[in-house]
């Protein structure tokens, strides 16, 4: 029998800065493209403008459109494979730390 997991939890999970991993399907309404499922195996919550990086952001964030995180439903996250930074979008999230979001 497998584990599940609800939204909440996963988001109260993500957000106390913990790492963990995500399986999602991508998905891109603006140009008609999705539905690969991709896996990171470990990440944590990208959080803009922390710590000693804040004062050199501060300097390029004039430029940036807004993300609307809330209104889109998504959360930045940090790939520390790669130190990427990648959107996803909450509710295409299918597995977190191994169990199925629910």
């Amino acid at each position: 029998m497998s584990e599940f997991i609800s939204v909440k939890e996963m988001m109260d999970n993500i957000r106390s800065g913990a790492v963990f991993s995500l399986r999602f399907v991508t998905f891109d309404f603006k140009k008609g493209r999705g539905g690969a499922v991709k896996e990171y195996l470990k990440a944590t919550l990208h959080r803009q403008g922390r710590g000693a990086e804040k004062e050199t952001k501060e300097v390029i964030l004039y430029n940036i459109k807004n993300p609307n995180h809330f209104e889109n439903g998504t959360i930045n996250i940090k790939i520390l494979a790669t130190n990427e930074i990648k959107k996803v979008h909450v509710m295409l999230i299918r597995n977190f730390n191994g169990a199925t979001v629910k």
